[in-house]
């Protein structure tokens, strides 16, 4: 019996110290948008890869701070093949994209990278979940 509530609680710590994969609502009707769309041609879609999970950063040539960057940032989304090799990232930008000095900074050094890396970025908004019909404009 004392295993048995030892265990519950374990599991209750387990699931307080979980975090949802996808915060908001943007980040879930993108997430679906781009999986309905993708699946059609067998790409998969990927929430959330750090952006050293992605791009090859060992040895490549890019500034210490990239580097740094690299280890600690994410994509909100890659798309990939059917071999989960990258085809795109897709990066949802909210208002403090255009107006936090240091969330455009971040922005600018990811940009970078995926130039530097030659990965498409696609940033989105808010009107790129606008629906047309029966679709979602990102899909």
């Amino acid at each position: 019996m004392r295993a048995g509530i030892e265990l519950e609680s374990m599991e209750q710590l387990l699931m307080t110290n979980k975090r949802r994969i996808l915060i908001n609502e943007q980040e879930v009707t993108s997430h679906q948008a781009l999986e309905s769309a993708c699946g059609k041609y067998g790409a998969r879609v990927f929430a959330k890869p750090r952006v050293s999970d992605v791009v090859s950063i060992q040895s490549s040539g890019i500034n210490d701070m990239q580097y740094s960057y690299s280890l600690r940032a994410h994509f909100d989304f890659v798309v990939t093949d059917e071999e989960s090799f990258p085809l795109f990232a897709v990066e949802f930008d909210g208002e403090s994209h255009n107006n936090d000095v240091r969330t455009i900074a971040r922005d600018s050094v990811k940009n970078a990278i995926c130039e530097y890396f030659d990965l498409p970025l696609l940033r989105v908004d808010e009107a790129f979940l606008e629906r047309v019909g029966n679709f979602v404009i990102l899909g």
